[in-house]
């Protein structure tokens, strides 16, 4: 196997504000900081005995706005522009919601295992209780999550996209 060597320029080509790393590390910052959001979002609910309110997760999408405008803004910030190409903007917004809703997903598969009380509430207002499991949510929550977080991308991009 060959190794790879960086001289100083390839560092600091890897490391600009414009490169692909730069959008991997505030899509991975802003998304982690959104799952925490939403974990800490169930959290409260919990205290005040109202994670049984299934409806209560359409506040879910309000975490996920702001945490894909956040991104759109930090980069365009960075960029120094008001308006960012699509394809990036798009591509921005698809990888912080896959971050959060994926790492939320996971947490909420755990927390179902752990929680048997509040799987029951979930089957029981569910017309397919019978097949459900943590797992099972845990995808339901993706796909949810996800195609949120796509279409709010989509709706954003119109405004922050350069014309």
């Amino acid at each position: 196997m060959k190794a790879i060597h960086f001289d100083k320029k390839t560092t600091k080509d890897l490391e600009s504000e414009n490169s692909d790393l730069s959008i991997a590390s505030i899509c991975n910052g802003v998304g982690a900081l959104t799952s925490a959001c939403l974990i800490c979002y169930f959290f409260i609910m919990s205290a005040f005995k109202l994670q049984e309110v299934l409806a209560l997760r359409a506040f879910n999408f309000v975490f996920l706005v702001s945490g894909i405008l956040l991104a759109l803004r930090l980069y365009a910030k960075a960029k120094e522009e008001d308006k960012i190409e699509y394809f990036a903007g798009l591509k921005i917004g698809a990888r912080v919601t896959l971050t959060a809703v994926i790492t939320f997903a996971i947490f909420m598969a755990l927390y179902l295992v752990y929680d048997d009380h509040l799987m029951n509430v979930i089957k029981e207002t569910t017309g397919v209780g019978d097949y459900l499991n943590p797992l099972t949510v845990a995808g339901a929550l993706c796909i949810e999550g996800l195609s949120s977080g796509f279409i709010i991308t989509f709706i954003a991009m119109q405004y922050f996209k350069k014309e």
